[in-house]
C-alpha cells in the first residue's frame, strides 16, 4: 500500500464501520438506557436495510473491474479471459454501469416499502411509555434515520462504479466525508435526542452524495467512458448473469447479519430495549473492531482480483497471506487497547454506562477473532468468483437465531453469546480457512507463516 492510500483506507474503514463506536460516548452521556438501546436497534435496522442490495455491489464492481481489465464478456462463474489487446469494451462497460443504476433504483423503492411496513410495526412493538418521549417521537426518529439508509442504498451505484474502475482512494474519500459529517452533525443536533441523531444521519448522507456524484462523473470522464443508451433487455441480460453469484453473496450477507446482528433485535424483543443496551453496546464494540480489522483485505480486493485474472499464483498467495495476518494482528491490537483504555473512558464519561464485565468481553474477543479469521478467508475466496458458503451461512444464521430465542429467556445475554459461539465452531470457523488454503494450493498454517514472514 502507498502511504497516502493506506491512511485513506484506514480512515475510511475506521469511520465507516466505527461510526457507532465513535458516537457511543456522546450517545451514552446524552440518552437514557431506553434510547441507547433504541439507537442500537436503528443502527442494526440500517444494516439490515443495506442487505436488500443482495450482494450486487461487490459483484457489479468486480465485473466492472473485469471489463476494465480487458474482458470482452461477463460470465456467471469463474474469471473471464482477458483479450490480447486488453482494450476496454466501452459498449459492455456502459451496459454494466447502466444496469447497476437500474438495480439500485429498484432496491431503493423496495427499501421504502419495507421501512413503511415491517419497520414501523417492529419499532411500535418496542415502545415503552415509561421511558419514551412519545410514540410519535420514536416513530419519526426511525423513519428519518431509515430514509437516510435508503438513500445511501440507492447511491451505492456510485461506489460500485468508482471501485470497479480501481479508484479506491476516491471511494474512501466519499466515505470519510459522509462519516465525518455524520459525527459533526450528531454533535450539533444531540440536544434533540434520538431525533437529532436521525436528522444528522439523513443530512450527512444527502450532503456527501453531492460530492460522490462529482467524483462519479470525473472518474467516467477520465477514462472516456460514456454510458450511452441501453434497452431494458440489454440491462436485464447483464443483471441475469451477475445475479447468478449476486444472490449467493446476498444470502451470505443475510446469513452474516443473522449470525452477527440479529441477536440485537432478539435481545431488544425478549429482554427489553433498556435491558438489552449493555449487550448491544459490548457486541457492537467488539464487532466494530473486527470489521475495522478487515481493512487490509477490503482495500486490496481490486488488486487481488487482477492477480486472479492474470493467474499470477505466487504473488497472489503472498498478497492474501500478508493481508490475513495483518487483519488478525490489527484486531488483537485494537482489542487490547480498548480493554486497557476504552472501557475506562466510557465509565469516566458516564458512570452508569451499560458496560459489561471483563469475562463477557474476553469471550466476545475469542468469538470475533475466530469470526474474523473465516470472514477474511471468505472475502478472498470471492475474488475467484466463487461463493461456496451460501448454504452453511444461512443454516448457521437460522440456527443461531433459533438457539438465541430458546436460550435467552433462561440465560439472558450469556445465552445470546453462547449460541453464536457453539454454532460457528461447529463448521464455519474452520471450514473456510481450510477451503481457501486448498484453493491456493497450500495449508492454512503455511499461509499464516508466509504472511507473518512478510510482515516481519
Amino acid at each position: 500500500m502507498k502511504n497516502n492510500s493506506s491512511i485513506l483506507a484506514f480512515l475510511a474503514q475506521g469511520l465507516n464501520v466505527g461510526i457507532g463506536l465513535l458516537l457511543i460516548p456522546l450517545v451514552t452521556t446524552s440518552l437514557n438506557d431506553y434510547y441507547v438501546g433504541l439507537w442500537f436497534v436503528f443502527i442494526t435496522a440500517a444494516s439490515f436495510n443495506q442487505l436488500l442490495e443482495m450482494g450486487f455491489l461487490p459483484n457489479l464492481s468486480r465485473n466492472i473491474s473485469y471489463v476494465f481489465g480487458g474482458a470482452k464478456e461477463i460470465i456467471k462463474e469463474g474469471i473471464p479471459e482477458e483479450s490480447a489487446d486488453r482494450d476496454v469494451d466501452m459498449s459492455l462497460m456502459g451496459k454494466v454501469i447502466s444496469s447497476s443504476k437500474m438495480v439500485y433504483f429498484s432496491l431503493f423503492l423496495i427499501s421504502i416499502v419495507v421501512i413503511l411496513s415491517i419497520g414501523i410495526l417492529y419499532i411500535s412493538s418496542l415502545y415503552d411509555a415509561s421511558m419514551s418521549q412519545g410514540y410519535n417521537y420514536d416513530l419519526m426518529a426511525f423513519v428519518i434515520y431509515m430514509m437516510g439508509s435508503s438513500l445511501q442504498l440507492y447511491f451505492n451505484y456510485i461506489n460500485c462504479v468508482v471501485l470497479g474502475l480501481g479508484e479506491v482512494d476516491r471511494n474512501n474519500k466519499i466515505t470519510i466525508i459522509a462519516r465525518t459529517l455524520n459525527i459533526v452533525l450528531s454533535m450539533v443536533f444531540i440536544n434533540h435526542g434520538l431525533l437529532g441523531l436521525a436528522l444528522a444521519n439523513l443530512l450527512s448522507i444527502l450532503l456527501s452524495r453531492l460530492y460522490a456524484i462529482r467524483v462519479y462523473k470525473k472518474s467516467l470522464a477520465e477514462y472516456d467512458i460514456t454510458i450511452g443508451s441501453h434497452t431494458f433487455h440489454d440491462r436485464m441480460s447483464v443483471i441475469k448473469i451477475i445475479s447468478h453469484n449476486t444472490f449467493k453473496v446476498g444470502i451470505s450477507q443475510l446469513s452474516a447479519f443473522l449470525i452477527l446482528r440479529a441477536n440485537i433485535f432478539i435481545a431488544a424483543s425478549i429482554l427489553g430495549v433498556a435491558e438489552s443496551s449493555s449487550f448491544s453496546l459490548m457486541v457492537s464494540i467488539v464487532s466494530t473492531l473486527s470489521s475495522l480489522s478487515t481493512v487490509f483485505v477490503s482495500f486490496d480486493l481490486p488488486n487481488i482480483i487482477k492477480l486472479q485474472v492474470t493467474k499470477n499464483r505466487s504473488e497472489l498467495v503472498d498478497r492474501i497471506s500478508l493481508r490475513i495476518v495483518q487483519s488478525i494482528g490489527l484486531f488483537i491490537v485494537l482489542t487490547v487497547l480498548f480493554n486497557l483504555v476504552g472501557r475506562e473512558i466510557l465509565l469516566l464519561l458516564n458512570a452508569d454506562a451499560p458496560v459489561l464485565g471483563a469475562t463477557f468481553f474476553y469471550l466476545c474477543f475469542v468469538i470475533y477473532l475466530l469470526e474474523l479469521n473465516h470472514v477474511v478467508s471468505a472475502m478472498c475466496i470471492t475474488t475467484a468468483n466463487q461463493v461456496p458458503f451460501v448454504k452453511s451461512g444461512i443454516v448457521s444464521g437460522i440456527a443461531i437465531c433459533a438457539c438465541s430465542i430458546a436460550i435467552a429467556p433462561v440465560l439472558g445475554i450469556w445465552g445470546l453469546l453462547l449460541s453464536q459461539a457453539l454454532v460457528q465452531l461447529a463448521y464455519n470457523n474452520w471450514k473456510w480457512p481450510l477451503y481457501l488454503s486448498k484453493l491456493l494450493g497450500t495449508s492454512y498454517s503455511k499461509l499464516l507463516r508466509r504472511g507473518f514472514a512478510q510482515l516481519v
